[in-house]
């Protein structure tokens, strides 16, 4: 079998343009001999099951079964995303299943302003400080793609958090050898570990730094202090259609925009994405 490959899927013209294609453009920019593969929109046609209806978060557990039959490590990442750093945990890290936090260092939810919010705790297997986002996960074990898959036809529809509960259940099962890429005590963010207590929370990438061609911010952590931390992805993470009454302020099909950085920043995301 082939070693590892990188992945997302859009499945418009729009889609693939604004998000996919920067996406791949940016992770070849700091690994570019490592294979990047969009599906598009009749790929995945071909891969989704014509015998029930499936919402699109589900997308991601079929696009890693494709690939696990030919490659040992699969790494799905959703194309709302944009590599900034090389993403030396993920290809060096010895793991089956390897994931990346949902919650910010000083404990809040992306775009959701309440502390320990209990959709994101699962009694007996993970608090709110280990509840994974499924923006991003990296397997080698081929087995996790197909469990994730009847577990999503089981119960994607009827649960609130939809593949995202799914896949921390799955995760904090011991069945895997599991670890979070960017735990609180870390030094680095994958994601949306970045997005705080900000309304809207990408305001506060307004305080990103570049330096040396590495993405960096001070980290506000619970007890108000600040901790400089390395930035591996960012993830727009717009769909906040599970909050009620919370703010669309990311519009997936917008991209990262000019209005969201420092100029610098934004010239360095202009550079790595070409």
């Amino acid at each position: 079998m082939k070693n590892i490959i990188f992945a997302t899927f859009a499945t418009d013209d729009t889609w693939m343009e604004n998000l996919a294609k920067p996406l791949a453009n940016s992770f070849h920019y700091f690994h570019p001999s490592i294979p990047f593969k969009i599906f598009n929109g009749e790929e995945m046609n071909s891969l989704l099951p014509k015998d029930y209806f499936i919402k699109i978060c589900g997308y991601k557990a079929f696009v890693g079964a494709e690939l696990a039959k030919e490659y040992k490590h699969v790494v799905f990442i959703d194309s709302d995303s944009l590599v900034v750093g090389k993403l030396t945990e993920i290809l060096e890290w010895d793991y089956e299943l390897a994931g990346v936090r949902c919650v910010a260092d000083n404990g809040c939810v992306h775009s959701v302003n309440a502390k320990y919010n209990d959709l994101f705790i699962l009694p007996g297997l993970c608090g709110f400080k280990e509840y994974l986002n499924a923006g991003l996960i990296a397997s080698r074990a081929s087995e996790f793609w197909p469990e994730w898959i009847e577990l999503n036809r089981q119960l994607l529809n009827q649960t609130r958090d939809q593949d995202q509960q799914l896949l921390n259940r799955i995760f904090y099962s011991g069945r895997y050898k599991s670890m979070m890429l960017d735990p609180i005590d870390s030094l680095v963010h994958y994601g949306v570990s970045i997005l705080g207590d900000m309304n809207p929370s990408w305001d506060g990438w307004r305080d990103i730094e570049l330096e040396n061609d590495r993405l960096f911010i001070n980290s506000l952590q619970e007890d108000g202090s600040k901790i400089r931390k390395q930035i591996k992805v960012l993830h727009l993470a717009g769909n906040q259609d599970l909050f009620e009454g919370v703010p669309k302020p990311a519009p997936s099909n917008r991209g990262f925009n000019k209005e969201f950085f420092k100029p610098e920043v934004y010239d360095f995301i202009k550079r790595i994405t070409a």
